[in-house]
């Protein structure tokens, strides 16, 4: 039974690979479908997606799904998808980073 939950989930994380890039085909990008993978999935779920994005045919240039969105979509749209992309460990470290990057830290930032 495991092995077979195991099997579903690698199947829909790799058509979600596929999904997230064909919403950047074209002009513009098909935001709902973006959305719709990115905020349903785990952030371990996210990685596998991201590995996946890697192997894909399509994506001759190898390219991260960080550079998709990096190159798909801007401002805090941007930002946000950046963030549910990012692994709990690296998106607190970039945190602690900015708080503490410059003369001061941002104690604002921490909390």
């Amino acid at each position: 039974m495991q092995e077979a939950y195991e099997n579903a989930l690698a199947y829909v994380l790799k058509r979600d690979a596929s999904l997230i890039y064909k919403a950047g085909k074209g002009m513009g990008t098909h935001d709902s479908l973006l959305i719709e993978v990115m905020t349903q999935r785990t952030k371990s779920q996210i990685e596998k997606i991201d590995i996946n994005y890697r192997e894909l045919k399509e994506n001759s240039s190898k390219r991260s799904l960080n550079d998709f969105l990096k190159s798909e979509c801007s401002g805090d749209y941007q930002k946000f998808l950046k963030y549910v992309a990012k692994s709990r460990p690296k998106f607190l470290a970039d945190q602690l980073s900015k708080a503490m990057d410059g003369m001061e830290y941002k104690d604002t930032i921490i909390h």
